[in-house]
């Protein structure tokens, strides 16, 4: 069973400083159920998400999605506000732009007057967030300047990937419904045509929507779901690959190892290997 962290509170932040390698908190590679927010404002970090090494720079902005296993590599004279929140304290309309953005794009660079307003705003949530005692209506207004952070950089990711897409339009409702669905049956439904049989319309239809979105085919969604969960559970389990496979809906096992050397560029045994290193 993979390991999920939960949030005490409603939201948590933390302030880092100077912080280098040498000093870095290297918590093994898990997941959340909340959303976190990494923030860089000096310095470079480098963080690991789901066995993607992304690369952060000063003026850079990191949403980690509820589910994603995760851990910080490097960091050098990294000053970064570490911000969670649960899922219930974040708006639908900026859930859909992380969820539809997040896994193209990583981190994102804030345009000046974004990272200014986002600067200012962070630093008002930790002063209501350590100091909640001394205000009588604390609950609420970590609420809203909670609801304000996180609207700024559902703001800043709207402008990557199938998030420039309106959330009331149908190509980008489409999307969102598809990766729901991907995300509930990815291990029971391989085939994109039973995809787009659950959400009533033609497999020819779905197919452009999510290439024309993503830059992505269909198929390709499937594969890297399928593939993703995969190392995860390699890493946080000594499952043999043939019971992996089984677990993950596969009952040709050498297909299995095909597809993911395809996709990883490694075996799963390389892939477990390396993800422990």
């Amino acid at each position: 069973m993979i390991p999920i962290h939960s949030l005490p509170e409603e939201q948590e932040i933390k302030k880092l400083t100077a912080v280098n390698s040498h000093s870095i908190y290297r918590k093994n590679s898990h997941r959340d159920s909340h959303y976190q927010f990494v923030i860089l404002e000096k310095g470079s970090c480098v963080v690991a998400v789901d066995f993607k090494t992304i690369p952060l720079k000063a003026g850079q902005v990191l949403c980690i999605l509820p589910g994603q296993v995760h851990r910080a590599l490097s960091a050098r004279q990294c000053h970064a506000w570490i911000f969670s929140v649960r899922r219930e304290w974040v708006h639908e309309n900026y859930q859909f732009v992380f969820n539809s953005a997040v896994p193209f794009t990583g981190a994102i660079r804030l345009h000046k007057q974004k990272a200014a307003a986002l600067s200012h705003s962070i630093s008002l949530l930790y002063e209501f967030y350590t100091s909640r005692k001394h205000f009588h209506f604390s609950s609420q207004l970590l609420h809203a300047t909670t609801d304000l952070c996180t609207g700024i950089c559902a703001d800043a990711y709207s402008e990557h990937g199938p998030a420039r897409q309106q959330p009331g339009s149908r190509p980008a409702q489409l999307l969102h419904q598809f990766r729901q669905l991907l995300s509930q049956h990815y291990i029971t439904m391989k085939s994109p045509a039973d995809y787009a049989a659950r959400l009533h319309i033609s497999l020819s239809y779905l197919n452009e929507v999510v290439k024309e979105q993503t830059g992505i085919p269909l198929s390709r969604h499937i594969q890297d779901q399928v593939i993703t969960e995969a190392r995860r559970i390699l890493y946080y389990t000594d499952i043999s690959i043939k019971e992996l496979a089984y677990k993950l809906g596969y009952d040709d096992y050498s297909y299995f190892c095909r597809l993911f050397k395809q996709i990883s560029g490694m075996t799963p045994a390389q892939a477990r290997k390396s993800s422990r290193e």
